[in-house]
C-alpha cells in the first residue's frame, strides 16, 4: 500500500511538470496516444448512436471539464446551488471518486439538504463537502442514471450532474464546461503527457464556458479568442476569492493539499498576504496519513509557522485531527469578474426551463 501511494505521488509530480524526464517521454507519449484514441472512439460511439444515451424526465445541467483537476467545478456547484436552490427543487448527482459507495456499485443519498452524518471515506471528499456546504439533496454513486431516477422519484426539478462532461450515457439539457484560464487546454496533451482528459474540440458541446482564475479583463478577452477556435459558447470569467481573509493575512503558514492543480491553491494563499513557510502536495483525493501530517506540523512549527492552511476538501478528511499548531481550512468562493450579464442569463435560463420541465 505504501509503495503504491509513493508511486502515485511520483507520477503526480511528473504529470504536473511541463517538462517531463527525458527517459519517460516515450512511455508517456504511448499512453497518451492510446488514451486520446480511446476518448475519440468513445465520443464517436455516442455520436453515431452505437452507445445508448438515457434521458431523464427532468432538467439536467452538466458541470464538467476537459482537463484533470483544479478547474473549480466544486465551488461552481456551490455557487449555483446558492443562487438556484431558493427557486426550485434542486439536487446534486456525483460519483464519489475513490469512495466506498463508488467501489460497492451502489447509489446512495448522503444528504437531504441538512448536512451529512456518514464518514467522509464512505461517500468521498467532494460529495461530503457538497453535502456539508449546500442545502440540497446529494446522491452519490458511479451510476448517475440510477441516482438520477431516484432524484426524479423525489420530484426534483433540476439535477446538477457533477463532473458530467465525460458521462455521456446520461443526456443533459445544458452543458457547462469549466476551464483554467491560466492553462485552458491542459498543456495541450492528453494524460499523462499533459493534463487533458478530453479533446478541446468537445468544447463545441458547451452552452456556457466558465473560465476560472481570470485576473483581468485583458486576460479574459484573449482567452475568449483562444476558445473561439473550438467553441462559440458564451464565456464567463471568474476568480477564486477567500472568505474572511483577515483571519490569515500576514500570518506565517504551512500549507498542504491534495488537488489536481495545487499551484492554484498556493497562489491563492499568497494573494491574501500569507508568508508560506513550507508545503506538502499530494495527488487529487489522496488522504493524508496522520503521522505524516504530524511530522509536517512539527516541521512548520520549528520554522515559526503560526498555523497550517488546507482546502475545505482536505479538511473534511481530517475528522478530529489535532496537532502542535492550528490547522485551518481556507474557505473560498467564486466571484464573477467578466461576463456578468452572461452569468445572469445562464441562471435565468436554468430557472425558467427547470420550472417548465423542458428546454
Amino acid at each position: 500500500m505504501l509503495l503504491l501511494k509513493n508511486l502515485r505521488r511520483y507520477v503526480f509530480r511528473i504529470i504536473q511538470k511541463k517538462k517531463k524526464p527525458f527517459f519517460l517521454i516515450p512511455f508517456f507519449f504511448l499512453i497518451s496516444t492510446f488514451f486520446s484514441l480511446g476518448v475519440r472512439l468513445r465520443h464517436l460511439a455516442y455520436d453515431r448512436g452505437f452507445r445508448r444515451i438515457y434521458k431523464l424526465p427532468t432538467f439536467v445541467v452538466s458541470i464538467g471539464n476537459i482537463a484533470a483537476g483544479g478547474t473549480g467545478k466544486t465551488p461552481l456547484i456551490q455557487k449555483l446551488v446558492k443562487h438556484l436552490s431558493p427557486k426550485m427543487r434542486l439536487a446534486i448527482l456525483t460519483r464519489g471518486f475513490l469512495s466506498k459507495i463508488e467501489a460497492s456499485g451502489r447509489v446512495e443519498k448522503i444528504s437531504d439538504g441538512k448536512g451529512c452524518s456518514l464518514p467522509v471515506q464512505y461517500c468521498g471528499d467532494e460529495p461530503y463537502l457538497l453535502a456539508k456546504t449546500t442545502s440540497v439533496p446529494v446522491w452519490v454513486g458511479k451510476n448517475r442514471i440510477a441516482s438520477g431516477y431516484k432524484a426524479v422519484a423525489e420530484k426534483m426539478q433540476c439535477l446538477l450532474l457533477d463532473d458530467g462532461m465525460q458521462y455521456r450515457s446520461l443526456a443533459r439539457n445544458l452543458e457547462i464546461i469549466v476551464i483554467d484560464a491560466k492553462d485552458p487546454f491542459g498543456q495541450k496533451k492528453f494524460l499523462p503527457s499533459g493534463l487533458l482528459r478530453d479533446t478541446p474540440f468537445q468544447l463545441h458541446r458547451a452552452d456556457w464556458i466558465i473560465a476560472n482564475h481570470v485576473n483581468s479583463v485583458c486576460q479574459y478577452e484573449e482567452l475568449v479568442k483562444e476558445i473561439s477556435l473550438y467553441s462559440l459558447a458564451p464565456v464567463i470569467g471568474m476568480k477564486v476569492v477567500v472568505c474572511d481573509p483577515q483571519e490569515v493575512t500576514g500570518k506565517k503558514v504551512g500549507i498542504f493539499c491534495a488537488l489536481g492543480r495545487p499551484e492554484r491553491f498556493l497562489q491563492t494563499v499568497r494573494e491574501v498576504g500569507c508568508n508560506i513557510i513550507d508545503h506538502v502536495f499530494l495527488p487529487d483525493h489522496m488522504p493524508f496519513g496522520l503521522n505524516e501530517l504530524n511530522v509536517f506540523a512539527k516541521r512548520c512549527k520549528d520554522k515559526a509557522a503560526e498555523m497550517i492552511l488546507c482546502t475545505e476538501k482536505d479538511w473534511v478528511k481530517l475528522a478530529s485531527f489535532r496537532c502542535c499548531i492550528p490547522v485551518i481550512a481556507l474557505r473560498v468562493e467564486l466571484e464573477v469578474v467578466a461576463g456578468h450579464a452572461i452569468w445572469q442569463e445562464m441562471l435565468d435560463k436554468i430557472e425558467i426551463f427547470s420550472n417548465k420541465g423542458h428546454r
